[in-house]
């Protein structure tokens, strides 16, 4: 086994992961951008790629060429089954440090009584 393959998810894994965020958590993937990456003019981002050691995102910007970004875990991954639970440890992170109250149950709960105060629709 070569120093690469010690760093790799199986490809299953990665694959599902990056299926999973780009569609189902587009916003978590722009938010590390920006927290993680200070890439704060990002307008979209998406997960490329995923070891045990960190991500890869490609974002892209008004304007120009997309742009790839490596973020490095704090602590690369032990085992496969971790990986899923560190994205969302990340977002968490991400969501807290960028100022937003809304994963909390009293920030949802405003949230929700805000939108429909508005008179928004959806959430």
């Amino acid at each position: 086994m070569n120093s690469q393959q010690l760093h790799e998810l199986p490809k299953e894994t990665a694959l599902h992961l990056m299926d999973k965020m780009n569609r189902e958590h587009p916003e978590d993937v722009l938010l590390w951008a920006r927290v993680y990456g200070s890439q704060n003019t990002a307008r979209s981002a998406r997960l490329i790629g995923i070891d045990r050691e960190g991500m890869d995102l490609e974002l892209e910007f008004e304007g120009t060429t997309p742009k790839r970004l490596n973020i490095m875990f704090g602590q690369p991954l032990d085992k496969d089954d971790e990986a899923e639970h560190r994205l969302e440890e990340l977002s968490h992170k991400a969501h807290d440090l960028a100022g937003d109250n809304t994963r909390t149950i009293i920030g949802q709960s405003i949230s929700k009584h805000i939108s429909r105060w508005l008179g928004w629709q959806g959430h």
